[in-house]
C-alpha cells in the first residue's frame, strides 16, 4: 500500500535496486544537467535556499537531539529531517525565484 513508501519497514530487493539507482544515478544527471542551463537569477534563489535549509539543519539537528534526550520531542527520524530540510529549501528556492 502507499502508507508503506512512508514507513521505516523493510522493502524487497526490486524496490531498494530500483530506488537506489534512481536516487544515485538518475537524480544526480537530472540536477546537473538543470544546474548547467539556469541562469543566475535561478542560481542564486537555489543558492539562498541551499543556505537556509542547511542553517535549518545545523541548528534543528542538534537542538531536536537534545530535546529528544530530556523527554520532550520524539527520536529523531533522518527522513524527517531530511523532509524539513528539503521542505525549507523549496519554499526558500520558491519565493526567491518566483516573487523576488
Amino acid at each position: 500500500s502507499g502508507s508503506r513508501l512512508f514507513s521505516n519497514e523493510p522493502i524487497g530487493i526490486t524496490s531498494a535496486v530500483i530506488g537506489l539507482l534512481t536516487w544515485l544515478v538518475i537524480v544526480p544527471v537530472l540536477t546537473w544537467s538543470w544546474w548547467r542551463t539556469i541562469d543566475e537569477h535561478e542560481s542564486a534563489a537555489y543558492t539562498d535556499g541551499a543556505l537556509i535549509a542547511a542553517h535549518v539543519y545545523v541548528i534543528g539537528a542538534p537542538a531536536w537531539w537534545l530535546a529528544a534526550r530530556a523527554g520532550w520531542l520524539p527520536p529523531q527520524d533522518p527522513m524527517i529531517g531530511f523532509a524539513i530540510v528539503g521542505t525549507v529549501w523549496a519554499i526558500v528556492w520558491l519565493k526567491r525565484r518566483y516573487f523576488s
